[in-house]
């Protein structure tokens, strides 16, 4: 029993290590959410400026008195320009890597969370279970008592051995049946 004691001590050790484990796991993967939030706003952000940007050139073309050819060719390079910085920036993509992360990673901190809790609850239940063990030495009860040799009659003990029938019996010779014995 005390050596079955001694294996679920050491089990609950490994299972209290391995929490701790999971514990900064889960910090290291709530810390790449934060860096995934913080680009998704860059992008958001640059997204932003780029939307000004040809939010301005739209407002150019429109107040635009008469057609000029320069400002019409200097307007078409600007928005070749953001254009391109929008192709070169992929934020579409980016922003689509960059939520799948991000729902790997509250994926992961939710099954962290799970197999924590899950751990917790056998942690407590093998304390539990040690707290109710007894700590010193543990009584054996003899389920079945060893055979004697010797009876108590009338308050005198008799030696079995004596007596044909009963020695044979003393001597481990269970074929034989005895229906009456009268002392």
């Amino acid at each position: 029993m005390a050596e079955r004691l001694q294996r679920t001590e050491s089990e609950f050790k490994h299972i209290f290590e391995q929490n701790q484990a999971n514990d900064s796991l889960i910090s290291i993967a709530k810390e790449k959410v934060g860096i995934a939030e913080k680009e998704t706003q860059e992008a958001s952000s640059k997204v932003s400026d780029l939307l000004a940007s040809v939010q301005e050139i739209i407002d150019e073309l429109e107040n635009l008195p008469n057609i000029d050819e320069e400002a019409l060719n200097q307007l078409q390079e600007k928005y070749k320009m953001a254009e391109d910085c929008v192709k070169e920036a992929k934020l579409d993509e980016k922003l689509a890597a960059l939520q799948q992360q991000q729902d790997i990673h509250n994926s992961l901190i939710a099954d962290y969370e799970k197999e924590i809790m899950r751990l917790q609850k056998d942690v407590d239940n093998i304390e539990q279970i040690a707290r109710a063990l007894p700590d010193g030495c543990f009584n054996r009860v003899e389920l079945e008592p060893q055979f004697s040799e010797y009876f108590v009659v009338d308050s005198v003990p008799v030696d079995i051995t004596s007596i044909p029938l009963l020695s044979l019996l003393s001597k481990g010779n269970s074929n034989i049946l005895v229906e009456h014995l009268i002392f």
